[in-house]
Parts: structure tokens; C-alpha cells; sequence
């Protein structure tokens, strides 16, 4: 017996962490959730759509070598997957699928995202604020292509649970609001631009023009997590 079809609606919970211009060993794992839907296309491959929100946000005062700097941000993020899955055994389109199986995924995202920085206790959004020689902040939307690998384990007939890491790579270099260089006319700013910009130990005009951030790297953001899928299926069939 097989099944011509089967859908698969899950939810998950987990922790996210961040990659970028400022250290990750000051970046905390975060909590993030998200919501789910898969269709198998074979007994290996399935594609679904995925749903996540969580936060990202580090700080230079959390890492001795970098306190110097002292830039921090924080920033929400929601994504839309789409993607596409492996599954190394058979899984659920046969009575000869496997229990349990290792997977590979991997799609593309749209991501927003919104980042901010905190001074002296307030927060400043970062959004269209021009604090280095690159141009204004760019915030709001970005595409990712997130992929990554796991396990997923039935549970009884109707449900499976899932673990799984995955790696966003992402086309924007402003998810933390740092990108490249101070501005050469720092020193002639306005003051609150001058404060968001550079809240280093050193003055504007030791600062002006050289690199506040890495401008040849793009952002990432990792999650890692645990889900539970419920599995309807679809046009049963009898084989000979």
C-alpha cells in the first residue's frame, strides 16, 4: 500500500543566533517559533513553506577586543522560506518508508528586519540613518537562501518530530546597521549622527574615514530547533 500524496503542518520552536560585523561570541542564542507546511513529491523529496520570528542582537561590551568599538544593535527578524527537502531513507509515500531519516534542505527566504542601537539607555532605530561613508542604512527587506540538515522521527503513524540546523546567507550587509567605513565629514555631522556612528573611545576626527565595520561580508543568521508535524494523507492506494 502507498499514498499518492501527503501533506505534513508543524510547528517549532528554537533559538537563533547571529554572524555578522560584530564579534558572534557576542551574540547570544535568541528564542525564535515558526509554523509549517510540507508535501512530499516523492519517498525522498517534499517542499514546504516556512514561517519564522525570533530576534537577533549583539553588543561589543561583551567581547574585551572589541569594547573599544562599542557598537551594539538589536533587531527583529521574520522570514518566509521556501524550500525543498532530502530525505536520505524513504519517508512517509510507503509501507517500506523508514521510521526515522536524515535530511538536507535548502530554498530561498524573504526576510525583514528592522535594526537598532542603544545609547546611554534609548534606542535609535538605524533605518535611513547615513552613518557610514557607504551610503544610509538600508533596513526593512532582504532575500536569504537558507539551507541546512537534520533528522525527522515518526511518531505512531499520524505524527513526526524533526531537528534540524539551518544557515541563512543573506543579500544584505545592514542586518546589525554596520557595513564599512566611518564617513570622511564625521566631524561635520550632526551630533546625534556623530554619537550613532561612532561611540568609540576614540574622537571623530581619529575615526574619520577608516573601517567601522567589514564591507566585503554580507550577514548570516543561524537557527537551530525542534518541531512536530502532523500528516494527512492523501488518495490511498493498493499495490500488487
Amino acid at each position: 500500500m502507498l499514498w499518492a500524496q501527503s501533506h505534513s503542518y508543524g510547528g517549532g520552536v528554537g533559538v537563533m543566533r547571529y554572524h555578522g560585523d560584530l564579534p558572534m561570541a557576542a551574540s547570544p542564542p535568541l528564542p525564535m517559533a515558526f509554523l509549517s507546511y510540507h508535501r512530499n513529491l516523492s519517498d525522498h523529496f517534499s517542499w514546504g513553506a516556512r514561517f519564522l520570528y525570533g530576534n537577533l542582537k549583539a553588543d561589543d561590551q561583551k567581547k574585551p577586543d572589541w569594547q573599544w568599538r562599542n557598537l551594539n544593535f538589536a533587531s527583529p527578524v521574520a522570514a518566509a522560506d521556501w524550500e525543498i527537502t532530502f530525505n536520505f531513507k524513504r519517508f512517509l509515500l510507503n509501507v517500506r518508508s523508514a521510521r526515522g531519516t536524515l535530511f538536507l534542505s535548502g530554498g530561498v527566504s524573504v526576510v525583514y528586519y528592522n535594526p537598532s542601537m542603544t545609547i546611554d539607555g534609548r534606542k535609535y532605530l538605524l533605518q535611513g540613518r547615513r552613518l557610514e561613508e557607504e551610503g544610509k542604512v538600508t533596513a526593512i527587506g532582504t532575500m536569504g537562501f537558507p539551507f541546512g540538515l537534520g533528522y525527522k522521527q515518526m511518531l505512531g503513524e499520524r505524527m513526526f518530530v524533526q531537528v534540524g540546523v539551518r544557515a541563512y546567507p543573506l543579500l544584505t550587509d545592514y542586518l546589525d546597521g554596520v557595513k564599512g567605513h566611518f564617513p570622511a565629514d564625521l566631524p561635520q555631522r550632526d551630533a546625534l549622527t556623530r554619537r550613532l556612528s561612532n561611540p568609540t573611545v576614540y574622537s571623530d576626527e581619529q575615526v574619520s574615514g577608516l573601517l567601522r565595520g567589514n564591507p566585503q561580508n554580507k550577514d548570516w543568521f543561524f537557527t537551530a530547533a525542534v518541531s512536530i508535524y502532523y500528516v494527512v494523507r492523501r488518495t490511498e492506494c493498493v499495490t500488487f
